[in-house]
This record gives structure tokens, sequence and C-alpha cells, in this order.
């Protein structure tokens, strides 16, 4: 996939679910960040590969 990275809203939509829920999830560490400054992003290869993750742990 292109360097394309995500902001909060967009994954929030993505996923259904609120930017909290976003936000949430990202501080406990269960979303992988990328931080510029205080902005936080999110790369669609690293959420693809931890969503898959955690179907695999409940599996």
């Amino acid at each position: 996939m292109a360097n394309i990275l995500l902001t909060v809203s967009e994954l929030a939509a993505a996923l259904g679910v609120s930017e909290r829920t976003v936000y949430r999830w990202a501080k406990r560490g269960e979303l992988p960040i990328v931080k510029f400054g205080n902005r936080v992003r999110f790369s669609p290869d690293a959420i693809g590969a931890a969503i898959a993750d955690q179907f695999e742990e409940n599996a």
C-alpha cells in the first residue's frame, strides 16, 4: 500500500466506532500509532495486521 496515513476520524469511520474509542485503543497499545509532534496518525497496513492478530488471539 502507498504511504497513506489515516487520521483518527478517518480510522473511526472506517471501523465504525467513535473517535474516542480509537484514542482509547491507541492509548492501551491495541492500535499502532505514528506520531508527528502531538498529531496521531495510523498506517492502514499496521492496523490491518493488528486486527488480524486480534482475530488469531480470539480464535
